[in-house]
């Protein structure tokens, strides 16, 4: 009986002592191995297109427990990588198989050899290209790990560098365009002076004067000169999405805002419009027109967006500009000072509080334009300025979950405030 008892007591221990193993939380350990593989088709010729796609694979870092990984790749001209360019995989930013579009390799393959322009580009034919992986873990500085290189042999390129978009101005301007989408280029109504530009790459918001006839003028927006296009659709813009249903467009030195749609019905001015020139902004994010007499200053609204588990850590890039459209700082006055106001109804993994930092743009992971200076997680006070640097580190505001706060991204000051309503 001794005996037993001296086994069962032993046996007791030693499944308290299992219990108490399975009870550890996991433990953070930043990893020492990296490893990207060598392409399958390493040696092969990999034309590069504007819908393709490659892959590279690499491991998993071990961080201690089973982590959400992003992971992206540098990719460079050098073994030596002196200068690189960080690409972002399509949509598998946290599989260890990446997948990236033959588009951004091509981009960062321009940036690399200084081509600006079309103008300037030149084919220079298959070349080597040096990869490398990152991989990182959100909010977690030490987390960063780079791994080896390895390249592929024969690369073709081409000129994939996005440039400022234009809109055409068509309608009955009674100066040899008069609407001539079907008979005239694009060039005929640049030099007709009917035209707005973008503001920028991608920033979907187009500005420019044009000057109109006095009277009853009809006009709708194209993005593209060749065809008229159909009802409730492209490249036809315009106040209502059937042709023949319009909408009068009174023009005065206050600026008055429509709401576009795609399409072929028209805004039209009133018998007694002066004519003269009209400042015109369309923004395309929002399909509003906005349309001022005279040649007027045009101020842009210009955004930085906040990225974090308020929108389930989505890679910052354009594929999911729709997600983080609700989630973008606003300064509209060109001041430097960006606000905006949200309601924190959902954070990633039932989390209750909000963790992110702000990009200037969707281009993909990398350092924030504003993150915290500690490049770890920094706690902010509500109504307290936090100072802001780049990096990745997030500001961390607990307790954000269900409430209402206004974020305010002083660019200047390089501070940002968390407020609760």
């Amino acid at each position: 009986m001794k005996k037993l008892s001296i086994i069962l007591a032993v046996l007791a221990t030693a499944l308290s002592f299992a219990s108490c193993e399975d009870d550890k939380e996991p433990v953070y350990k930043a990893p020492t191995e990296f490893v990207l593989n060598t392409p399958a088709l390493q040696n092969e010729l990999l034309e590069l297109t504007p819908t393709g796609t490659f892959e590279l694979t690499c491991s998993q870092p071990d961080y201690g427990y089973s982590a959400i990984t992003n992971y992206s790749a540098e990719v460079s001209l050098t073994e030596d990588f002196a200068k690189f360019e960080t690409i972002a995989s399509d949509g598998t930013g946290t599989n260890a198989r990446m997948t990236f579009k033959s588009e951004a390799l091509a981009i960062a393959m321009c940036n690399l050899h200084g081509y600006e322009s079309k103008d300037d580009y030149v084919n220079p034919g298959p070349e080597r290209i040096y990869f490398r992986a990152v991989a990182s873990l959100a909010g977690v500085e030490s987390s960063r790990i780079v791994s080896n290189t390895v390249y592929l042999d024969k690369v073709q390129g081409f000129y994939a560098k996005k440039e400022p978009g234009r809109i055409y101005v068509v309608g009955a301007f009674s100066n040899g365009v008069e609407w001539g989408v079907d008979s005239k280029t694009a060039q005929d109504f640049v030099n007709a002076g009917q035209y707005l530009d973008e503001t920028g790459v991608e920033t979907g918001v187009y500005t420019g004067i044009v000057t109109f006839p006095a009277g009853e003028v009809y006009f709708r927006l194209y993005t593209e000169i060749g065809n008229w296009g159909s009802d409730n659709a492209l490249p036809s813009i315009g106040p209502n999405g059937v042709d023949g249903d319009n909408t009068e467009a009174d023009i005065t030195t206050t600026a008055t805002t429509f709401t576009a749609v795609p399409g072929k019905g028209s805004w039209f001015t009133p018998a007694t419009f002066a004519g003269g020139p009209v400042t015109m902004m369309f923004d395309m994010n929002r399909m509003e027109l906005t349309l001022t007499a005279g040649a007027q200053t045009v101020i842009v609204p210009k955004y930085v967006y906040m990225v974090g588990n308020q929108a389930d850590w989505a890679t910052p890039d354009q594929a999911n500009a729709a997600a983080y459209e609700p989630w973008r700082l606003t300064d509209d006055s060109e001041s430097g000072i960006y606000t905006g106001t949200f309601t924190i109804s959902h954070l990633q993994n039932n989390d209750s509080d909000l963790y992110c930092r702000f990009y200037k743009a969707l281009n993909g992971w990398g350092a924030a334009q504003w993150a915290s200076t500690t490049g770890e997680n920094y706690e902010v006070t509500s109504g307290i300025a936090a100072p802001t640097a780049e990096g990745e580190g997030c500001f961390m505001l607990k307790g954000a979950i269900d409430k209402t706060i206004t974020v305010t991204l002083d660019t200047n000051a390089n501070t940002v405030t968390f407020t609760e309503q």
